[in-house]
């Protein structure tokens, strides 16, 4: 049995942060009915596409049953609030105030259902001056500091390579539905549970600000180098790159010996962390020319056998093959509206068994009769009647 077997979701995220958390939800044995407008998620039409299908919606809603609603339609929100009342969870990425103004927020949804957990993400949280301004990835990604340490210290700031504050947002989102789940079968209560992305990012961003709060020092971008540690980054080979990362002093002995350097594991100016990072200039130019002077796989299995954590860098076709993931079954084949795709599953693997959520992609609407009728009990003429308003499709 999957984890989250038995606990109900309505999800009415879109876009990336609101369905990657449910869709980890969804993973992990969640029912997760996931309710979209009656023109469907925006991320519908993002591409690319494969026959006609958005790679992107299919990466994000595997195995979530998708109800078509109008929240603008008294009755489409009607609908909604019969479901909250019949779920555990209820997820939303709107602007703070917008299920107030449709009559589906917190504090009204709570009086009629005590136990429902409600799960908000937005860009910067309930509540404060920021609360009702947009925020999309890049915009995160500038406010929290990100950009500002992402490159090399020559350059302009850049933003990480994948919307990681779009993602961060999403774990935490779904890491606080699950702790607010484990609480509730403590106090019996539901809560709300108020996840920002601006706060993620921040949490994301590891030592970065104990590091400024601690000396005031204003971090920088140092390209694929670490603050503290040296050599900890990457090096061009003489067919592509590799990243070595050297965090003890028995590292830096054992990689002077593989690169034939018994200069500098000589050295007492480069005996410690600190002092590698203090004199790049001594240590790095050498290293940089030695290995020039093999291929990366001819280093990786010296590097290897050495056990020097060191790693090639690959495009994400080569990752895609890389044992680590490919042995492991991690990526997996879905299949929407018959054209088939293939996705990152889940990286959770519990008693060596790795959770995946049923394979199909919903397409829009496709599972609102089923769920009226075996959610809300409403038959086939009162389903009847709300498409003929309008407020389902």
């Amino acid at each position: 049995m999957k984890p989250l077997t038995g606990v109900r979701v309505i999800d009415l995220t879109q876009i990336l942060s609101g369905p990657f958390a449910t869709q980890i939800l969804a993973d992990l044995g969640a029912e997760v009915i996931k309710i979209e407008p009656l023109w469907g998620d925006k991320a519908r039409q993002n591409g690319p596409e494969k026959v006609g299908r958005s790679t992107y919606f299919a990466s994000l809603n595997r195995g979530k049953k998708s109800v078509a609603v109008d929240l603008k339609n008294p009755r489409g929100r009607e609908i909604v609030s019969g479901l909250a009342s019949a779920a555990d969870v209820l997820v939303e990425n709107f602007r703070p105030g917008v299920m107030d103004r449709l009559g589906l927020g917190y504090s009204t949804l709570r009086n009629q259902h005590p136990r429902l957990i409600y799960a908000a993400c937005s860009g910067f949280g309930r509540g404060n001056g920021y609360s009702g301004r947009p925020a999309l990835d890049i915009v995160i990604q500038a406010m929290a500091g990100t950009m500002s340490v992402t490159g090399t210290s020559d350059g302009e700031p850049v933003k990480v390579g994948f919307s990681v504050g779009d993602v961060g947002a999403g774990l935490y989102l779904a890491l606080g539905i699950m702790a607010a789940l484990q609480g509730r079968h403590v106090t019996g209560q539901g809560c709300l549970v108020d996840i920002s992305m601006l706060e993620s990012q921040a949490a994301l961003l590891e030592n970065a600000f104990a590091r400024y709060f601690a000396t005031a020092e204003v971090p920088g971008p140092l390209g694929s180098r670490h603050a503290v540690m040296a050599p900890f980054q990457a090096f061009r080979t003489l067919d592509g790159y590799l990243v070595v990362a050297v965090s003890t002093q028995a590292h830096w002995q054992k990689l002077c010996h593989v690169l034939d350097l018994p200069e500098l594991a000589a050295d007492q100016n480069l005996a410690t962390s600190e002092g590698r990072v203090m004199n790049r200039t001594q240590w790095e130019p050498v290293l940089n020319v030695r290995f020039r002077e093999q291929p990366t796989q001819v280093w990786l299995e010296r590097l290897s056998q050495a056990n020097i954590p060191a790693g090639p860098i690959n495009t994400v076709a080569q990752a895609s093959r890389e044992p680590a993931l490919a042995e492991r079954d991690l990526f997996i084949d879905v299949n929407y509206a018959g054209v088939p795709f293939r996705v990152v599953g889940t990286p959770m693997i519990f008693d060596q068994a790795r959770p995946v959520a049923d394979g199909q992609v919903p397409d829009l609407g496709e599972h609102t009769k089923e769920v009226l009728r075996a959610v809300l009990n409403l038959g086939p003429e009162d389903i009847a009647a709300l498409y003929e308003v309008g407020a389902i499709r």
